[in-house]
């Protein structure tokens, strides 16, 4: 595990000093071994378990690193979060894309998932609210199509397909 965090210090280009204290260490020892242990990982899976746990410890800087620049940042109130979970086939992409164009909120990005920090950033820019997508309701509502979502049958779910034909073909 050290090497992991001297590797991620110096991809973040900080001090090794600058954890602000282990505290998170012995979970997150837990977790690798457990993983480890448990999954039967081969030597991919090993890899891509060390390249998580380096992201993960990268973002933990990158994340400090704007605190320090700007330590308003951490008391900044934030709203009640909008979860939206289902079933497959559901219709909570549908959902998700809705409020994703309402201005009033803001949706979760899959690069914000994986790197809550851009890189080249300057922390004190990293913070702002980002654009929401309402400015593109317009282009985007079309393609949301509520008429497509049926319900299930009794017997079980129905998958949703799209119905395409080439011009001039036959059922």
């Amino acid at each position: 595990m050290p090497a992991l965090l001297d590797e991620a210090a110096a991809r973040a280009g900080v001090d090794v000093d600058d954890w602000g204290g282990l505290g998170f260490l012995p979970a997150l020892e837990l977790l690798v071994e457990s993983c480890r242990a448990t999954a039967r990982l081969n030597a991919t899976g090993a890899e891509v378990l060390a390249k998580v746990v380096l992201r993960h410890l990268r973002n933990l800087l990158a994340v400090r690193a704007v605190v320090d620049a700007d330590p308003e940042v951490a008391d900044r109130t934030l709203g009640t979060p909008i979860v939206v979970t289902g079933l497959p086939r559901t219709g909570t992409t549908l959902v998700q894309n809705l409020l994703a164009l309402d201005p009033a909120h803001r949706v979760l990005r899959v690069w914000e998932a994986l790197r809550a920090i851009p890189v080249g950033h300057p922390p004190q820019q990293v913070h702002r609210q980002q654009p929401t997508l309402a400015a593109h309701a317009p282009e985007c509502l079309p393609r949301a199509q509520p008429h497509r979502v049926r319900p299930p049958r009794p017997g079980g779910t129905r998958r949703c397909r799209p119905r395409r034909r080439a011009a001039g073909a036959r059922r």
